[in-house]
């Protein structure tokens, strides 16, 4: 047999004594529509499930475990793992596909009714560095206080969106679903107290 032009999808053997009970196969022939090969796409639905989506990793400045404060900005940002092409690959004989997730924005649900959209992963602030010389893409102003939330805080979270693809060995290729991974945090958040002294 040419395995150029055909190619075993599958087997199906008894377990007890593993002699073959079936098997199918298809007959591929390049350029001949009536011979068109394996179905690609399923194949790529089947390797979609296998791409490792990571859950994103939130930090904040100040630090999600310290008050934030009402007036100022809180920055946002992923650790770095959480912002990466992730993929996936699905073979059988003769043939590969690759699923490729892009990640493409994340959205921040402060918790307070308003949502952040940043096109990428943030920009970590640097304590090293002075406030002036550094600047973010990704940040919140809280307006209020979360002393009138339950336990005190804001019940906030992190979306990382991921546009979806899969190509073929044989140059096939489409669009798949989006793909998100969400993580949930909590958030104090204060307000400074103005201090007014007087000199004697």
């Amino acid at each position: 047999i040419d395995r150029g032009l055909i190619d075993e999808l599958g087997t199906c053997r008894y377990l007890d004594t593993g002699q073959l009970a079936s098997s199918n196969y298809w007959q591929y022939t390049p350029g001949n529509p009536t011979t068109p090969g394996p179905d690609l796409a399923a194949l790529a639905r089947q390797a979609y499930d296998e791409v490792p989506l990571a859950f994103p990793v939130p930090v904040t400045s100040p630090g999600i475990d310290v008050d934030q404060i009402t007036g100022l900005p809180t920055w946002l940002w992923l650790e770095p793992g959480s912002w990466a092409e992730l993929s996936a690959r699905a073979e059988i004989p003769g043939f590969w596909v690759e699923v490729t997730a892009h990640p493409e924005r994340v959205v921040w649900d402060m918790g307070d009714c308003d949502t952040v959209t940043c096109d990428g992963p943030g920009t970590p602030y640097d304590p090293a560095v002075d406030d002036d010389a550094q600047s973010t893409d990704c940040s919140h102003v809280y307006q209020h206080t979360s002393v009138d939330e339950s336990g005190g805080q804001y019940r906030a979270s992190v979306t990382i969106e991921w546009s979806v693809d899969w190509e073929a060995s044989t140059g096939a290729g489409a669009a798949l679903p989006d793909a998100s991974r969400t993580t949930t945090f909590a958030l104090t958040v204060s307000e400074r107290q103005a201090v007014v002294s007087y000199g004697e």
